[in-house]
């Protein structure tokens, strides 16, 4: 595990690498295969992720989506799970950045382990760099 240290540096935040995740609608949905989100928002079978997601988007009681079968949606009251195989669930998060289905969390004032002697020009490329490695738990943006 890389640890993350609180740094005293000016400008400095780590980005912690997630699990795997979708961005849509300025929210984070956190992937889960194989499962299932229990209770139902409301009554209406959705026949694209996108329409689902939009409904749950404007539904306070909506926590995540689970697609249940070829073109079958549904917006769900609970994170709560069951195990289903052949489904696939989304649960809805905060405005997270997500980038390479990766779910980055930023920390202020924070830096991953010790700097690596690869600079990036970009938070993109960086990203897609950790992505690509077994062993990269998240990056650095200094200034």
């Amino acid at each position: 595990a890389v640890v993350s240290t609180q740094s005293t540096g000016k400008g400095r935040t780590a980005y912690v690498k997630g699990g795997k995740a979708v961005n849509y609608g300025n929210y984070v949905w956190t992937t889960l295969s194989g499962k299932k989100l229990t209770g139902y928002a409301d009554k209406k079978t959705y026949t694209s992720r996108k329409n689902a997601f939009k409904a749950c988007k404007a539904s306070t009681a909506c926590k995540g989506v689970t697609k249940e079968g070829t073109n079958k949606f549904r917006i769900n009251s609970s994170t709560t799970t069951t195990v289903v195989s052949g489904y696939k669930a989304w649960t809805k998060g905060s405005a997270t950045k997500v980038s390479n289905n990766y779910i980055w969390t930023p920390k202020a004032k924070y830096q991953l382990g010790t700097p690596g002697k690869t600079v990036y020009k970009t938070k993109a490329l960086a990203a897609a760099a950790c992505a690509k490695s077994s062993t990269c738990t998240g990056y650095t943006k200094y200034g």
